[in-house]
């Protein structure tokens, strides 16, 4: 059964349980979305991101039968339902991966992305204020615009 409670509870302790990594100068030098992501899924019964860092994430919600893509506006509606939802983009050196939080503000329209209205993420990963992990609108946590995925092998899911 769909959960609000239950992720925001799974994505809000992976956001404490992963802290960037700063060095003495209050740099950031290693960040944990992929371990984030993972431990979210994991309570949703999905494990299969083990080992595995941002780019190959979203290779895999690419080809897996168990994700169904879906638009920013799907994204932040099924996740109000609380259903697990993904946001992830390939980058070099690497990508970035984050959960749609379902938070009832409504969606924020990005002016880099020409208007699109973006769903809340909990976001693990630079570019933090004060370098903690926030709730904020994806087009704040991501470079490029991410695709979105609906984690369908719940039944509960009517995708």
């Amino acid at each position: 059964m769909p959960s609000v409670k239950k992720l925001k509870t799974a994505i809000n302790t992976a956001m404490e349980d992963y802290p960037p990594d700063v060095d003495k100068d209050g740099n950031v030098t290693a960040t944990f979305c992929n371990l984030a992501l993972r431990d979210i899924c994991q309570e949703f019964g999905y494990v299969g991101f083990n080992n595995m860092m941002a780019n190959e994430i979203v290779k895999k919600l690419r080809d897996d039968w168990a994700f169904a893509l879906v638009d920013e506006a799907t994204a932040q509606k099924l996740a109000l339902d609380g259903q697990l939802v993904i946001a992830g983009c390939m980058g070099e050196p690497h990508g970035h991966v984050a959960c749609v939080y379902p938070d009832s503000r409504p969606m924020l329209a990005s002016n880099k992305w020409g208007g699109i209205e973006c769903p809340w993420i909990g976001n693990v990963g630079m570019g933090n204020e004060d370098h903690v992990n926030v709730i904020v609108a994806a087009n704040y946590a991501f470079r490029q615009r991410p695709k979105y995925w609906a984690y369908i092998s719940n039944p509960d899911v009517g995708l």
